[in-house]
């Protein structure tokens, strides 16, 4: 049986972000994996899309990063997501 999904989500930033952030703080999502989340609650693997797309409404954002690389499959293997 083949499957496929789709995720969307929306972050919102208004002002107090941009003052937190020129003040220093660190505030909304820090660098990710995307990833679904479903199967790393169920079977604690971590699997990529296959496509993804970021759109910025606004300018002033964070720059999206890519790497040809793929994060290990098994979530708690730390040691192998930073070899």
């Amino acid at each position: 049986k083949k499957t496929s999904c789709a995720e969307w989500w929306v972050q919102m930033r208004g002002r107090t972000a941009t003052k937190a952030r020129a003040e220093g703080v660190v505030s909304g999502i820090g660098f990710h994996w995307d990833t679904d989340e479903d199967l790393v609650d169920q079977a604690g693997v971590r699997v990529c899309p296959q496509l993804s797309t970021v759109t910025y409404l606004t300018d002033g954002a964070s720059p999206t990063v890519v790497f040809d690389k793929f994060p290990p499959l098994d979530y708690s293997d730390d040691a192998a997501l930073y070899a």
